[in-house]
């Protein structure tokens, strides 16, 4: 079992996955974190929890996640990490930009134009 680190800022318990570390200011939760940048940026910010969310998958299984937002200076990143039996995370993130930027491979690019 891992230790926790405490956040310089609110000084909660927090577990090392868990953790933003930002240059100059240490550890943060991502409650501290979002209300820092959202101070930066001069924008409003509500960070309310969400609600874990469970989804079968193909073979029916149940798999439980909890949705992590965190302010950017972009846009905002939300992060689906399993809950898991072993207690390890397994973040599964889904941003637009890693879907704009997907390239076509040759296999598919040959199969077009047959």
């Amino acid at each position: 079992m891992s230790q926790g680190i405490a956040c310089g800022a609110c000084g909660a318990t927090i577990e090392p996955f868990e953790t933003i570390t930002v240059t100059g200011h240490g550890n943060r939760c991502y409650a501290c974190y979002n209300r820092m940048i959202a101070g930066h940026l001069g924008v409003a910010f509500d960070g309310t929890p969400l609600q874990p969310i469970v989804m079968a998958d193909a073979d029916g299984s149940a798999h439980t996640f909890t949705i992590r937002s965190r302010l950017g200076a972009t846009g905002l990143v939300m992060e689906a990490v399993e809950v898991t039996t072993a207690g390890r995370p397994v973040p599964r993130t889904a941003s637009p930009r890693s879907c704009a930027t997907a390239r076509p491979t040759r296999s598919s690019m040959s199969s077009r134009s047959a």
